[in-house]
């Protein structure tokens, strides 16, 4: 048995495929079914339509391999599911990759566009998901956009002191205001999750590597120091978000 996602999500193999098939990743297309016996469906692996599980379970297996998939709270439920707080969502699958069409998402080969997009459709996913109180969800939808947003260009030409390039100048800019209000908007989840030291971290890295101002990260970094005891440093982090 495979445990992920602190125990949310396990998975046993029931079938391995014959053969080994190109890594599966976000961005494919895949065929599955998730009984035995049922039609195949589709879904692009990262959307809002597949359960989270199953989207985490996938990116583990080889087209061909079936799996019996348990999962328990946020991660039994799509992106396009209600969480109903006062029902049980534990759910099974017996889960099968049939086919998978594409190439997975590969951030080093995405132009900073294409990053930035991706980045901007996961901060919105992560947003409802925060509507809802679906925590951990919007947290790892922050957490993806994050990630596509530390691969930033070389401005400098030359040896040291020399004329930076502009272009790359101007895209690790971009890349800089897209992926703010995505820490911004997990360190709120984390808040809300009372992870006081994640959430302290996030802002953090926006005041030390995005914008040593910004309001937003110095209130919230603040509010996060009073709960750690930390009462010095909240003061003077709340002082300067005045």
């Amino acid at each position: 048995e495979v445990v992920l996602c602190d125990g949310a999500v396990r998975y046993q193999m029931i079938k391995r495929a014959a053969e080994r098939s190109a890594r599966i990743g976000d961005g494919c297309s895949i065929a599955y079914r998730t009984a035995e016996g049922e039609p195949l469906s589709e879904a692009v692996l990262g959307a809002a339509t597949l359960p989270w599980a199953l989207e985490v379970t996938a990116r583990r297996l080889q087209v061909g391999d079936v799996v019996d998939v348990v999962a328990t709270g946020e991660h039994a439920l799509a992106d396009d599911d209600t969480l109903d707080h006062g029902a049980s969502s534990s759910r099974k699958w017996r889960f099968e990759v049939a086919t998978v069409k594409g190439t997975a998402q590969d951030k080093f080969r995405l132009t900073v566009e294409e990053r930035i997009e991706v980045a901007q459709q996961l901060r919105e996913r992560g947003n409802a998901m925060l509507k809802q109180g679906r925590l951990l969800r919007a947290c790892d939808h922050y957490e993806r956009g994050s990630g596509l947003m530390d691969v930033i260009e070389a401005e400098d030409m030359g040896m040291p002191g020399s004329k930076k390039d502009a272009t790359a100048v101007a895209n690790n800019r971009r890349l800089r205001e897209c992926q703010q209000p995505l820490l911004l908007n997990w360190a709120l989840a984390l808040m809300r999750r009372k992870q006081w030291h994640e959430a302290e971290r996030k802002c953090s890295e926006v005041l030390l590597d995005i914008d040593g101002a910004c309001v937003k990260a110095l209130f919230r970094r603040g509010q996060c120091q009073v709960q750690l005891g930390n009462l010095e440093d909240a003061k003077k982090d709340l002082l300067k978000a005045r």
